[in-house]
């Protein structure tokens, strides 16, 4: 196989901390191992309103550009859209235009995770002589928001669409891309065509009519979570390792701005998507959620959920906003039904009150008839809710689990228990938040059958009573 080079175009048009560690995760992916493959990557800096400020200490190649600069390349700009964005394979062209030395181009949006070596990537598509590689948009062409861009020129039935957020090119198709992109300028200019198609639908039809060869994202890898939305936190990349590819990755603001907020019911619906998104927000974007959700919930519904929303917040946070409740149950004596070989040590028990959520279990009961974990908060406290944080390896031991609550461990009354039919999981998943809402001092965890009682992590979440 002949030696081969690749240009990566990351592309920005801002600057701030997680931009900065995607073009990092980006550098790790892409970090020489095949001789007969040549890597070098460059920053393309869409710079049309305005400088960018972009470290000293970069390593990168920093090519900064304007959509004004595109018509040097005799391509027509769309007054109605930011070219790099509408037509994001512009900047991958004028790149090639400028670099024509490379095989392949890759050009990747800020906001996209590669958990796949480059290189690995690059061979496979030289090896099956790919010409395009991208994720294509499965929605129909009638149901495409961007279909009436396509209609002074294909037919409904006439064209495809991909996500082109990640693109691989070879140099041939980019080269063809390129000179359509010009064709088409001329058909705008002579009046003939009112605006270009939209790139999702322009570049990989252009290239399949041409007789080019497309691949999928799929086909190299994992892509559950890549799409147009919703987005992701950083903080979801540690679940996501096994993806090869994910999209979009954001700061706190797209976060809130790309997640659907139409269907209100699902504000409050505990197992819905929505309210798993809302209950992970970091602290100090819940307040501000939480004023903008007073327009489509009742008093009773905005009360529950702004209990929901601190029993999800850190210490740290619930302080800083001055709401009433906190962790109540570090430190506190706790108990199990029983320890075995399975067990760490013998003050096991309080550990799972302890400890940072790791996925593996914090105590151990043996195998036994109803075995339970118990604590004692030291006084009657006013207790919101308990987190149970399951481990990661057989969760289904504490599936259908009791909680049961006390003043005097002699009257007990149960409180709540996991249903089967709602995920119980850790911290991979979705934790189980039973239910108390009263003064106790003792809560007891119960299995209601024969077998094993073992946990990551229990944090339970009240304020002292008073």
């Amino acid at each position: 196989m002949m030696h081969s080079r690749c240009l990566v175009i990351f592309k920005t048009h801002f600057w701030d901390g997680v931009v900065q560690r995607q073009l990092e995760r980006l550098q790790k992916v892409v970090q020489g191992r095949n001789e007969k493959i040549e890597i070098s990557v460059i920053l393309f800096v869409d710079e049309t309103n305005g400088h960018i400020e972009i470290p000293e200490e970069l390593n990168c190649i920093i090519f900064r550009c304007k959509s004004d600069d595109v018509k040097d390349y005799g391509i027509v700009t769309d007054p109605n859209h930011n070219i790099f964005w509408y037509s994001n394979d512009i900047p991958a062209i004028i790149l090639a235009i400028n670099n024509p030395e490379y095989n392949y181009y890759v050009m990747l949006e800020y906001d996209v995770v590669i958990n796949k070596n480059i290189e690995e990537i690059i061979y496979l598509a030289k090896k099956n002589h790919i010409d395009f590689l991208a994720h294509p948009i499965s929605c129909s062409n009638q149901s495409w928001a961007w279909k009436g861009t396509c209609v002074d020129y294909y037919e409904e039935s006439d064209f495809v669409k991909y996500l082109n957020c990640f693109a691989l090119f070879s140099r041939e198709a980019l080269l063809w891309v390129m000179k359509r992109r010009l064709y088409f300028s001329n058909l705008i200019r002579e009046g003939k065509l009112n605006i270009f198609p939209n790139a999702e639908a322009f570049v990989a039809t252009e290239l399949l009519k041409k007789g080019f060869t497309l691949a999928n994202l799929s086909d190299f890898g994992p892509v559950p979570h890549y799409d147009w939305s919703p987005s992701w936190l950083e903080d979801d990349l540690a679940l996501f390792s096994e993806d090869a590819f994910i999209h979009p990755v954001s700061g706190k603001e797209k976060y809130i701005s790309t997640t659907d907020f139409s269907h209100p019911f699902d504000y409050f619906n505990h197992n819905s998507f929505l309210y798993k998104r809302i209950m992970r927000l970091p602290d100090e974007m819940l307040p501000a959620l939480y004023e903008k959700l007073r327009s489509v919930a009742s008093v009773d519904q905005l009360q529950k959920l702004r209990s929901d929303m601190i029993i999800h917040m850190s210490n740290e946070g619930r302080a800083r906003y001055g709401l009433d409740v906190v962790s109540i149950g570090r430190n506190c004596a706790a108990w199990q039904s029983s320890t075995g070989q399975d067990s760490h040590s013998e003050n096991e028990a309080c550990d799972v009150l302890n400890h940072i959520p790791n996925g593996h279990y914090s105590f151990h009961t043996v195998a036994e008839e109803h075995p339970w974990w118990m604590v004692d908060l030291g006084e009657i406290k006013f207790v919101n809710v308990m987190k149970v944080y399951n481990r990661n390896f057989i969760p289904d031991r504490a599936f259908g689990i009791q909680l049961f609550s006390s003043k005097d461990k002699k009257d007990w009354i149960l409180c709540d228990y996991h249903r089967l039919d709602s995920p119980f999981e850790g911290l991979n998943g979705t934790p189980l938040f039973l239910e108390v809402y009263n003064e106790v001092r003792y809560l007891k965890l119960i299995l209601p059958y024969y077998g094993c009682l073992n946990l990551d992590h229990i944090d339970i979440i009240g304020k002292i009573f008073s």
